[in-house]
């Protein structure tokens, strides 16, 4: 059966479209039989009211009139989102893997992602760029780190009180997690970055790399093992701004848990 929807105009949009269920089929209050409404006939008046008469197009054959406020209308449009306009930051005919965007004190939102080597769908991300948007602009996109082996996906990064930002991405050829670090003001350089090291970790494999940066300056790093031997969640830190890192702890233990497989990890922190 045909559906009738209701729609309205503020003079500058259209509503979102209202299902009007009533006027396309109902159940007859006195005789319990379907009633298929058409041949409609509607008339809106000053009280802000909609006036409907339409006939049974079933076994009925009854004329009907119905009557319905239209006082919600400004309900019916949707709440504006907020949202600016999508903005371009890079395009290219190669895979783009792996954004991951940061703030910092000073409104600057940073983006870092991977690029992939070839046009192939399943060709791994092996360079770094990066770009910074502030003033309302975005900068032209940098280069910053390039693998020399293997793949540079799943980037995390984290932003100290001197403005020094810290990234960790899964790399090499088993996935090992690798860190590097560099300025704020010097991070379009692809020379000021720290040379990348591998993080503690008791397998020269990893996943889901996540970092987060306490108000002591203190860098966290988590990662997964996802599968076979050994697979759970582990954590290393340093306390001395990214020079030094603690042995990886096991969080969670998925293969003594049963766990078929474990990824994504998480940091957060409270007040």
């Amino acid at each position: 059966a045909d559906q009738v929807y209701f729609l309205a105009w503020d003079g500058g949009r259209w509503s979102d479209p209202q299902l009007e269920e009533p006027l396309t089929a109902f159940i007859d209050p006195d005789t319990q039989n379907p009633v298929q409404l058409g041949c409609l006939q509607l008339i809106q008046n000053e009280s802000a009211s909609m006036n409907v008469i339409g006939c049974d197009l079933g076994t009925g054959q009854d004329i009907w009139s119905m009557r319905r406020q239209l006082l919600d209308v400004n309900e019916w449009f949707p709440v504006e989102s907020g949202w600016g306009p999508l903005e371009d930051v890079e395009s290219d005919e190669l895979n783009l893997l792996s954004p991951k965007i940061i703030t910092d004190d000073q409104n600057r939102a940073h983006l870092f992602w991977s690029k992939a080597e070839s046009m192939a769908p399943d060709s791994l991300g092996k360079s770094i760029y990066y770009a910074v948007r502030q003033q309302g602009q975005w900068s032209p996109s940098a280069e910053i780190l390039l693998s020399s082996s293997g793949k540079a996906e799943q980037i995390d990064a984290g932003i100290d009180s001197d403005d020094q930002i810290s990234i960790v991405w899964s790399g090499g050829q088993g996935g090992e997690i690798f860190f590097s670090q560099a300025n704020y003001s010097q991070a379009f350089i692809p020379e000021s970055w720290s040379s990348a090291i591998i993080l503690p970790s008791p397998l020269p494999v990893g996943s889901s790399p996540d970092i987060l940066i306490d108000g002591n300056d203190v860098i966290y790093v988590s990662h997964a093992i996802p599968l076979n031997e050994q697979r759970g969640i582990y954590l290393t830190k340093s306390e001395d701004k990214g020079l030094t890192w603690m042995d990886s702890n096991l969080v969670f233990d998925a293969q003594g848990a049963e766990w078929g497989m474990v990824d994504n990890p998480k940091l957060a922190k409270t007040g």
